[in-house]
């Protein structure tokens, strides 16, 4: 699982699902969470922590928001040197499966979908975090 101290960004437009993302991630001893209104100021907050040598370690991002979605927020992570390899769960009440496979061609961690309960929140995360690892050996192995 994700170490306690990991830095975490929430980014959703809705304020009570940012509560609930934060009140689970509390609930799993995490306590440096910050929280965005869409992907344009996760992607400036993120910046921000990179410039204040403060990076985040794992990323919530809201499938639908506005002015930057979180595909978009995704591929621009992805696109970046900086952030690339940071962790990244879409939550969304998306169950599509093109729209999946495309979050996961894009390199998106895990998803998570709304409505979602404390045990498959945490199943979500550790999930994420195992595929981290993998890509992350798989880097260190070159």
């Amino acid at each position: 699982m994700f170490p306690i101290e990991t830095r975490v960004l929430i980014a959703d437009d809705m304020v009570g699902m940012r509560k609930l993302i934060k009140q689970n991630l509390i609930q799993l001893g995490f306590r440096d969470i910050i929280e965005a209104e869409d992907g344009e100021q996760a992607f400036r907050k993120m910046l921000e922590a990179h410039l204040e040598g403060k990076p985040f370690g794992l990323i919530l991002s809201d499938w639908r928001m506005p002015k930057m979605t979180g595909m978009q927020l995704l591929k621009t992570v992805r696109d970046s040197a900086d952030f690339g390899s940071v962790p990244f769960l879409l939550v969304t009440a998306e169950n599509e499966f093109e729209q999946v496979k495309e979050a996961i061609s894009m390199g998106v961690n895990d998803y998570l979908v709304k409505p979602f309960s404390s045990a498959s929140f945490k199943a979500k995360l550790l999930s994420a975090w195992n595929k981290h690892r993998e890509t992350l050996r798989a880097k260190s192995a070159k």
